[in-house]
């Protein structure tokens, strides 16, 4: 882990006024920086208030995702921003008694614990490669990408179960259709000994659907 947690959400210190925000986390000044989201720059804290230079990023979910005390921003309002983008690097500005990230989150107007993304967030600090993976985790802790790839794979086999189910019903079909064929041809050519009229055009009426249902349905083999 490269944060220390500093200071809690919801705590109430001598330095705020009122229960903390967000959360404060203790990294070196000069750390790089990254968007934990996709979305866009909406505000950019110039340093004259209690956070110090920062930034607030309105995510694609959302919700507002604020970083404070940072030494050096590089980016501006209206910016779009892809999960991993750096943003700028941590610093000791502000209402600050050592170099740490105040993280915070808003949804629907309201702060928010955003400690569930603190591993999240704590992955792509730093210089390190991006990999997608550590962009499962939501505000709440789900795994949203784990859970549309899961979705995705049950489309798959709920396809898969369909196609296998028609396959089977028209394998019933053409069994049920060879059974009343035969039985059927042989009512009539028994009913034709007896000398009924037309049997034998029956019997033939018979065969012929059979192959023509069968050539329709895929089953017929000559």
């Amino acid at each position: 882990m490269k944060f220390r947690l500093s200071s809690a959400y919801g705590v109430m210190e001598e330095v705020r006024e009122g229960k903390h925000s967000g959360v404060d986390l203790a990294v070196p000044e000069g750390t790089t920086l990254r968007s934990i989201v996709e979305g866009e720059v909406v505000n950019v804290y110039d340093g004259s208030g209690p956070i110090g230079e920062g930034v607030k990023i309105l995510g694609e979910d959302h919700r507002e995702y604020i970083y404070g005390h940072m030494s050096d921003v590089d980016v501006k309002v209206g910016d779009k921003v892809q999960f991993g983008d750096v943003i700028g690097e941590s610093g000791n500005t502000g209402n600050s008694t050592g170099a740490h990230l105040h993280f915070g989150v808003k949804e629907d107007g309201e702060f928010v614990d955003p400690s569930v993304l603190v591993p999240r967030l704590d992955s792509i600090t730093g210089d390190i490669e991006i990999d997608d993976s550590v962009a499962w985790y939501d505000i709440e802790g789900r795994m949203d990408l784990a859970l549309e790839h899961a979705k995705e794979d049950m489309k798959e086999e709920f396809k898969e179960m369909i196609f296998e189910f028609l396959k089977a019903l028209r394998d019933v079909t053409l069994d049920l259709i060879d059974a009343i064929t035969m039985l059927g041809g042989g009512v009539f050519i028994i009913l034709g000994a007896w000398r009924l009229k037309n049997a034998n055009r029956w019997v033939s009426i018979l065969f012929v659907s059979r192959i023509l249902i069968k050539a329709l349905l895929g089953g017929y083999i000559g």
